[in-house]
């Protein structure tokens, strides 16, 4: 069986559709990540694109966040077993840290999540 012109108009036709919605659904650009941070007093929001150290105020003193390379962590914490200074670095969207003595949670934001686990059932 010969193709006519016809059927090659169809095939490119259907593989430029199917292009078109693969860039669409996976090639779209994604939204910049960035930190909230939740103090007692404020909130605060900064963009992970910019490295800088934050220090932000506590019922206990001052907690000092690191943004470096798209990551951002608690570096030093005036709490008594440094939990919060353990947990290292968060860098996805939904990743948290938190100074609970102190009062202070980090999170990240924004980007996508599309791909990532919540939770398993079996």
């Amino acid at each position: 069986m010969r193709l006519k012109p016809l059927d090659y108009i169809s095939i490119l036709f259907s593989m430029a559709v199917t292009v078109s919605l693969a860039v669409y659904v996976y090639g779209g650009e994604q939204d910049n990540l960035r930190v909230r941070i939740k103090t007692p007093a404020e909130d605060y929001v900064y963009s992970l694109d910019t490295d800088r150290k934050i220090e932000v105020e506590g019922p206990l003193g001052t907690t000092v966040v690191r943004i470096r390379d798209g990551k951002a962590a608690i570096v030093d914490s005036p709490c008594p077993n440094k939990l919060c200074v353990q947990a290292g670095e968060q860098e996805k969207h939904g990743d948290w840290s938190a100074c609970m003595p102190n009062k202070i949670f980090l999170q990240i934001e924004g980007g996508s999540s599309d791909g990532e686990v919540d939770a398993a059932t079996y």
